[in-house]
């Protein structure tokens, strides 16, 4: 089976995912796959502290399968990362955003609406917004503990996600539309004028979200848009003739290592 030697890697704070595509003609299947968890104290909002540390980790996966390129998730400490991935043994080292490797697994290759993506990783929430091809940071929310600790009263956690994703949604169709991307602003052409960003069509949410199908009911109803877990597969293999080794919850925890892993196929 080909394969280009290649892993997909998201770090957070609370973990480290990897994944590795192999692809024989037009198929994709899992290879590598697996999380590690980072002991509290090795990375804070994204900032390296314990750089041996996270080596000895990175090390450990790499000792899998001798991979020579790993596409990994940005931190604020991009040029150390290289550095540990380098003395780790990764020959070629490429960045993105969670939300682009999102974008690229979740989205339709064939589609050219314009979508939001909301990301949950750790005690963090993301929102992005674009087109397949240029998915753009929004904005970003911390889910404080004490938050999160109130999740016996859902409505309150539920209510908190539903506010800044609707404050993106406003500020995204009431922007000034000379600060979209380029390849927007010709969509936006094509659909009749450039006056206004291209409307957002759907809201995908994927990573580790709390209650899943529940959230995804009530954000759906409560702003009047659809609204949908991520399908991360749906670009790499049909279910009539490939069955993933993980599962739907753990696909959405895994959507961004997958695009990741995807991204030197779709070069």
């Amino acid at each position: 089976m080909a394969s280009k030697n290649h892993l997909g890697m998201e770090i957070t704070d609370s973990g480290v995912k990897y994944l590795e595509l192999k692809k024989n003609r037009e198929a994709f299947e899992i290879g590598h796959f697996g999380e590690l968890p980072l002991p509290f104290g090795f990375l804070e909002e994204g900032s390296i502290r314990d750089g041996a540390g996270l080596k000895k980790i990175i090390s450990s996966i790499r000792a899998k399968g001798k991979w020579k390129e790993v596409t990994v998730s940005h931190l604020p400490d991009q040029v150390y990362l290289a550095d540990l991935l380098k003395e780790a043994g990764f020959k070629d080292i490429y960045f993105e955003s969670a939300g682009e490797a999102v974008a690229r697994a979740a989205i339709s290759a064939i589609g050219a609406e314009t979508d939001m993506i909301v990301y949950f990783a750790g005690n963090k929430m993301d929102i992005y917004a674009g087109l397949r091809s240029t998915m753009k940071l929004l904005a970003t929310f911390n889910l404080s503990s004490d938050l999160l600790g109130q999740m016996r009263d859902k409505e309150i956690i539920y209510s908190f996600i539903k506010e800044k994703i609707n404050e993106q949604y406003i500020s995204w169709h009431t922007h000034p539309f000379d600060s979209a991307p380029a390849d927007a602003k010709a969509l936006a052409g094509k659909q009749g004028g450039q006056s206004k960003r291209p409307k957002i069509k759907k809201i995908i949410l994927s990573g580790d979200m709390p209650n899943q199908k529940e959230l995804t009911g009530y954000l759906q109803k409560s702003l009047q848009i659809k609204v949908e877990a991520g399908n991360v597969w749906q670009n790499l293999f049909s279910f009539e003739n490939y069955i993933p080794v993980i599962n739907f919850r753990d696909a959405l925890r895994y959507s961004a290592a997958i695009g990741l892993a995807l991204r030197p196929f779709e070069k």
